[in-house]
């Protein structure tokens, strides 16, 4: 579930921007794409997708290029344009394994979210005009602990709400990288012969 992600930012009011810009649809959908690739070189190839997610406004995730055969990158990109970099993607790989595209309707969710955020900014305010008209010190110290709770709710709703915008404005496209087999070409030296039913022994080397 890609919305349990820890993801690195960029530019904090940059990135603000193009979610409000970006999440504007009636149903709010969190996009999710998996790849398998195969490429001729796993190092150039997870460099290559890092630079496609900034070109695209986007950013990585996380990485892993540990071994010379096999790799992986994670990206997100601006939602509308998760089409074009998965056609680059594929344009780029020497083949496809496999492509799984998910999609998670969260629309339900986020509007429940805005509505007990909204319902507690009415309570928020209800205890500031209060605490501004409490004569009484335990009565303004009760009303400052209502109004600390109320608060804390208020920065987890926000959070909550601003992780699903993030999550349908930028999709998150995780893509295995394999490296593709290398043509060789054996020496076997001199024919031989052997007759039926006689077995015979191979030993291979490498360099």
């Amino acid at each position: 579930d890609d919305s349990v992600h820890t993801d690195a930012m960029g530019e904090g009011d940059e990135s603000g921007g193009q979610v409000a810009e970006l999440v504007t649809q009636e149903r709010i959908i969190v996009r999710t794409v998996d790849m398998h690739s195969v490429v001729t070189d796993v190092s150039a190839s997870v460099d290559s997708t890092a630079d496609l997610a900034e070109e695209f406004g986007g950013w990585v995730v996380s990485s892993n290029r540990s071994a010379k055969h096999r790799g992986f990158v994670s990206i997100r990109v601006p939602a509308d344009r998760l089409d074009e970099a998965i056609q680059r993607l594929r344009d780029s790989a020497v083949d496809v394994e496999s492509e799984i595209i998910s999609s998670r309707d969260v629309t339900d969710q986020y509007v429940d979210l805005q509505s007990r955020l909204k319902n507690q900014q009415a309570t928020e305010d209800a205890l500031i005009k209060l605490l501004d008209r409490a004569s009484k010190v335990e009565d303004a110290l009760r009303i400052r602990e209502s109004l600390s709770q109320i608060q804390e709710e208020v920065e987890l709703l926000l959070g909550k709400i601003q992780l699903i915008e993030q999550t349908a404005a930028f999709s998150l496209l995780n893509l295995v990288l394999e490296l593709d087999a290398a043509e060789m070409t054996p020496d076997a030296g001199d024919d031989q012969a052997a007759g039926v039913g006689e077995p015979v022994r191979f030993r291979a080397s490498f360099s």
